[in-house]
């Protein structure tokens, strides 16, 4: 699935969960997006991570996460967010996470 906002993915998690849809075992989250962007999907997501009963991996792909920031975000985000990859995303990266 791919979906041009967060909002869109966060309904689309929300809709799963009430009909009893599999989840995605992975997310692979832009952070710049058009009306909710990937801190405020990770933020809303967060409340709804409890309620989910298994392990989704979200990557959170990013062209402007320093190697600073990216550990202070590992941080923050441990229990939710599996990775942060910086863009341009090779297509092994992307292999690698598929398998």
């Amino acid at each position: 699935m791919s979906f041009e906002n967060g909002r869109d993915a966060l309904d689309a998690i929300h809709d799963m969960l009430q009909n009893n849809v599999p989840l995605p075992d992975l997310i692979l989250l832009d952070i710049k997006m058009p009306e909710m962007n990937g801190w405020d999907f990770l933020h809303e997501f967060k409340k709804i991570h409890d309620k989910i009963d298994k392990k989704i991996q979200i990557f959170v792909i990013s062209s402007r996460i320093s190697k600073t920031n990216r550990e202070r975000y590992r941080l923050k985000w441990e229990h939710i967010v599996t990775d942060f990859i910086p863009k341009p995303v090779k297509m092994g990266t992307l292999e690698a996470l598929i398998n």
